[in-house]
């Protein structure tokens, strides 16, 4: 049987490709100007200079991104949406009051084996020392920044007491304790936005409000490679996706999105989608933007 032969490829210039990000509120990103994708997936990336030294050909296919910020595809931690298969390798439970916390956790510690990746859905609120136990038993904190949305959160200390909103949403204390997080939008039952998700969990203000300038708990903040991260690779690490998608490094999926993007926590909510790209392809375009 003859070999299959490969197609042309894509070598895309010009761009902010996001190729990791730093730990911690001050974490930096960095960033690399251009990528070629063949076949479904990324060969190189790197330097423009040297790429093109590399890929370029009569054949080869050059996209100019002008400029936009390259992240990977979001990988949605939390829908609501028929699972099976991997589901049965991995314990989900929904926590929210305190009792259920505790016992969450103790379960997972009492019934876990080597190699899987159970989680705590819906994790909004922890003692601190339930939150450092979740990184060194690998459970992944599953979380929804949506819900942490000020607008909503008014009647929280008429409804539940003051006491306990103040642990409300403690995703610093799972990142620095080494949990892994999985962001996800809980959609249909909350709006699926995935740049309004990062601006709550970055900020800690509103996204329904932005004039708003409330915050619920800013202590507990994450920052802006931190955010990303738990809405790509943390999200695909959740599902045991992490060989395939999650983040744009070789051999990996070409599964991409192209924003007007300013690596600004605070900018988040003027930030657009401009492109995006499935298996090496674009597969949507903003018709609306001036290039």
């Amino acid at each position: 049987m003859a070999a299959t032969s490969s197609s042309p490829g894509t070598l895309l210039v010009n761009g902010r490709i996001f190729t990791k990000g730093g730990s911690g509120l001050e974490g930096q990103a960095e960033f690399a100007d251009s990528m070629f994708v063949q076949d479904s997936i990324i060969k190189s990336i790197g330097p423009r200079d040297e790429l093109s030294a590399k890929h370029q050909h009569e054949s080869t296919h050059t996209q100019n991104l002008d400029g936009k910020t390259v992240l990977p595809g979001f990988v949605d931690g939390h829908i609501h949406l028929l699972q099976l298969g991997q589901s049965l390798q991995k314990l989900v439970i929904c926590q929210i009051l305190k009792e259920a916390r505790f016992t969450a956790i103790n379960v997972l510690e009492t019934h876990t084996k080597p190699g899987s990746r159970h989680r705590i859905e819906h994790l909004e609120f922890s003692a601190p020392e339930d939150a450092k136990r979740l990184g060194s038993l690998g459970i992944t904190a599953s979380i929804q920044p949506v819900h942490a949305d000020p607008m909503i959160l008014v009647d929280w200390p008429r409804l539940i007491g003051t006491h306990r909103c103040k642990r409300a949403f403690a995703y610093r204390d799972f990142a620095d304790f080494g949990a892994l997080l999985a962001i996800g939008s809980d959609t249909p039952t909350a709006p699926w936005d995935p740049l309004k998700n990062l601006y709550v969990a970055t900020t800690r203000r509103s996204a329904r409000q932005p004039e708003w300038t409330t915050t619920v708990n800013e202590n507990f903040r994450l920052g802006l490679c931190e955010a990303v991260t738990a809405a790509t690779l943390g999200a695909a690490k959740s599902v045991f996706a992490e060989e395939r998608v999650g983040s744009l490094e070789v051999g990996k999926a070409a599964d991409f999105a192209g924003l007007n993007l300013e690596w600004d926590a605070e900018k988040l909510l003027g930030a657009s989608v401009e492109e995006t790209w499935f298996n090496g392809k674009r597969v949507y375009q903003n018709v609306n933007t001036k290039l």
